[in-house]
């Protein structure tokens, strides 16, 4: 098969998405390994059919395109996914507006790694630490991340009292009975990584009520969560005695990130 015939037989097998023929080029590119130069000046090249088939079923199937090609962008860099990581949202990306405090930065539930690696490459003089319970998403951690420490784990459960300056977690914050659970790419990642109990409310509340004990005085606590969770967060926050509750927004104007300073 060559990869011009595999970028006809690709648009069509995905016809029923918004882009079938950009998602067909970057699969092709991906199972291939060749960038968009060469696929335009050499569509006669071969490619391996069974890995190609392979990709396309995956992605026909409805598994993220991100995650089939195992890659996705994030902060001007390529990060390693695929099945059993979260894929990483240019929304997270209001990640680079967050105030810090004092000490050490730590990222709770790190995942791919996107955001420890944007917090170390926006801060390369800080220590940065991430903490991930998921063995098959630290294994991507660990390809991702340049600088960080890496360290298995539940939320705060290991770390000790007073030592972080900034604490920044993208939790589960995605309510069971969501639409947005069944769309596109969605329905094929982790699910404890997207769900969670109280109305999606329940990650963010054990965090910030455990975040107090860990913080140096002055520290920040930032919580990425739904459009529509914003009050709840600033309300929690200054329940448990965090002040100068700020929100971020991201891309579309969404409050994206909600934090405190204790």
């Amino acid at each position: 098969m060559t990869l011009g015939q595999a970028l006809v037989d690709a648009a069509a097998a995905l016809s029923h998405l918004d882009d079938p023929r950009r998602e067909a080029r970057y699969l092709v590119m991906a199972v291939a390994a060749v960038d968009q130069v060469a696929l335009m000046l050499h569509p006669e090249q071969a490619i391996d059919r069974v890995a190609f088939a392979a990709a396309l079923q995956r992605r026909a199937a409805g598994e993220s395109l991100a995650s089939v090609c195992g890659s996705a962008h994030f902060f001007d860099r390529e990060l390693a996914v695929g099945p059993g990581v979260l894929i990483p949202r240019a929304d997270s990306e209001t990640v680079a507006q967050v105030t810090l405090g004092p000490g050490p930065i730590l990222d709770l539930g790190t995942g791919s790694g996107a955001l420890a690696d944007a917090l170390k490459r926006l801060h390369p003089k800080r220590l940065v630490l991430a903490i991930e319970r998921s063995p098959m998403a630290l294994s991507y951690a660990r390809r991702n991340v340049r600088g960080v420490s890496l360290v298995r784990g539940s939320w705060l459960d290991a770390v000790a009292a007073q030592c972080i300056g900034t604490i920044v977690a993208n939790p589960p914050y995605i309510d069971a009975d969501e639409p947005e659970l069944g769309g596109d790419g969605v329905t094929h990642e982790p699910r404890d990584a997207l769900v969670a109990g109280e109305h999606g409310l329940a990650d963010l509340h054990a965090i910030i009520n455990a975040a107090p004990r860990c913080l140096l005085p002055g520290g920040w606590l930032w919580l990425e969560h739904g459009y529509a969770q914003a009050d709840a967060v600033a309300s929690a926050l200054s329940t448990v005695g965090f002040t100068q509750v700020t929100h971020l927004t991201d891309l579309s104007g969404h409050q994206r990130f909600t934090g405190g300073r204790l």
